[in-house]
């Protein structure tokens, strides 16, 4: 039986879609939440410096993408067949693309936010074009094909985190379907479950 271990801040950030992957299967692991002090020396012994960051059997998995699209591989949750996962790829880039344009309106001095939050309308109005085909294309609820896949998740996962967010709020409103699949993630009872008893955390 391989074991995992994901290793991140006690925070959502990164690191949940891997968390809400695990949920889904229904697969065991050790959610390993360290303090940001500690941080500082084990940074070393990271390949990439960064976190999260996932021990499989011992091996350290870097870059979170790489290992929400190695879990999701492994637990069936990529598609049915090579151009599913294709499509899947293209939805997981594009919610990258806006939840890094989002950090750096958050991270940003003061001097850069508003040209750096015309970046972010740009990124949002772009991924809930993607996400609105996909889900007219699919028919089914779901971005890609007929059941949930790491699209979906990845979808709740980063769309949730920015719904406190009032242009994010409208947004959502005005992208036909996108509510009905956010909470139609949150009430698949393994996401549901995940959901109840995670750590609450600022975000």
């Amino acid at each position: 039986m391989v074991k995992y271990t994901l290793v991140y801040f006690n925070a959502k950030g990164r690191a949940e879609l891997a968390r809400l992957l695990f949920a889904q299967a229904g697969v065991e692991y050790e959610d390993k939440r360290i303090q940001r002090e500690d941080w500082a020396s084990l940074k070393s012994s990271v390949p990439t410096g960064q976190m999260p960051y996932m021990e499989v059997d011992g091996l350290k998995l870097c870059q979170s993408m790489a290992i929400a699209r190695h879990l999701a591989r492994e637990f069936s949750l990529y598609g049915a067949n090579n151009l599913e996962a294709a499509k899947i790829d293209m939805i997981l880039d594009t919610l990258t693309d806006m939840v890094d344009a989002g950090v750096r309106v958050r991270f940003s001095e003061e001097a850069q936010k508003e040209k750096l939050k015309e970046s972010l309308k740009e990124k949002v109005k772009i991924t809930f074009k993607v996400l609105s085909d996909a889900l007219k294309e699919s028919g089914s609820g779901f971005l890609i094909g007929s059941t949930v896949t790491v699209a979906d998740l990845s979808a709740y996962c980063y769309i949730s985190m920015f719904l406190n967010n009032p242009e994010m709020e409208e947004a959502v409103k005005r992208c036909a379907g996108l509510q009905e699949l956010i909470d139609k993630v949150a009430d698949l009872p393994n996401i549901k479950a995940w959901i109840a008893k995670r750590p609450e955390t600022e975000f």
